[in-house]
């Protein structure tokens, strides 16, 4: 290794002594460090969670960080060792196609880097079933009402703890419009300003992990924003909701709109259900038909 070498004067009780020292020049610098950043290495524990915090079920994709080198199939936690110090991409992807990308910069010996994956990137994760149909009480709303209230639906966010719609003249069963058959739900906001207008259908049991979509059909006859909107919720075998996941229907006046949301059912879901909602701000008027539920199931 090349040194160069310095003179350091220093005056000590009017005598003069010289210091030789060796200095390493910059350039040199720069090359021990570089080397320091080469052979160095990491040791990196990598966690897969859901939206919910659970670990994922990540068995079908492959991580990449550093290259090809360190690919492989993975669980949902995971060790690399022998990383390099410096800068690195960490890819997830499932049959080339990327589902999560991030860069990192390695630069002490252990690292635990924790990524998780949005419910979207789950979708990516897994190959599904073919659809199935799940029955809901009254989809149609043809079922004749009782007391006003249609079979198997009630007002409000929770099925137990529903009420019937006496008295709630903003939801009603009318022939004014119908999709199929002869009857739909009618939700009237013109007289209800401040009220939140809310309808769920009798839940129906769930499978975590499974994947979910709500369908429904909406008739606006006089389109105000903000429009209603339609949810798929979830609760667990408490009766708790735990997760939930909305669309807004476009509000196109004169004409049916289907529409869908899907959602996978999270850790703990033993029910599920579809709402359908106009905020309290909602002073419009929509026919609500034709409301569907399928499940589609992950292929392990």
């Amino acid at each position: 290794m090349a040194l160069t070498e310095a003179n350091h004067i220093t005056s000590m009780g009017g005598d003069t002594m010289h210091v030789r020292f060796p200095v390493v020049s910059l350039s040199m610098f720069m090359v021990l460090v570089l080397f320091s950043l080469g052979t160095s290495a990491a040791t990196i524990s990598l966690v897969i969670l859901d939206p919910s915090g659970e670990a994922a079920d990540v068995s079908t994709v492959d991580v990449i960080l550093h290259g090809e080198e360190f690919r492989e199939t993975v669980s949902a936690d995971m060790v690399f060792t022998d990383v390099p110090y410096g800068p690195h991409e960490l890819r997830i992807t499932r049959d080339d196609e990327v589902i999560h990308w991030r860069k990192l910069y390695i630069d002490r010996d252990e690292i635990k880097l924790t990524v998780q994956l949005a419910w979207e990137d789950l979708l990516k994760v897994f190959s599904w079933t073919e659809w199935e149909s799940i029955p809901l009480e009254n989809a149609s709303f043809e079922l004749p009402p009782v007391n006003g209230t249609p079979p198997g639906w009630r007002t409000g966010w929770h099925w137990p703890r529903g009420r019937t719609f006496a008295g709630r003249d903003y939801l009603s069963v009318s022939e004014e419009q119908a999709y199929a058959g002869r009857r739909s739900l009618k939700m009237d906001g013109t007289s209800a300003r401040g009220i939140e207008k809310v309808t769920v259908v009798k839940p129906v049991p769930a499978v975590p992990g499974s994947l979910y979509t709500a369908s429904a059909r909406i008739y606006a006859k006089l389109a105000i924003s903000p429009h209603p909107y339609m949810v798929i919720s979830f609760w667990d075998e408490a009766g708790q909701r735990i997760h939930l996941r909305s669309v807004r229907s476009s509000g196109r006046e004169g004409e049916w709109e289907d529409f869908s949301v899907t959602e996978i059912a999270p850790p703990g879901a033993a029910q599920v259900s579809v709402l359908l909602v106009g905020n309290t701000t909602y002073t419009g008027i929509s026919y609500w038909d034709d409301i569907r539920l399928e499940v589609a199931h992950p292929v392990r």
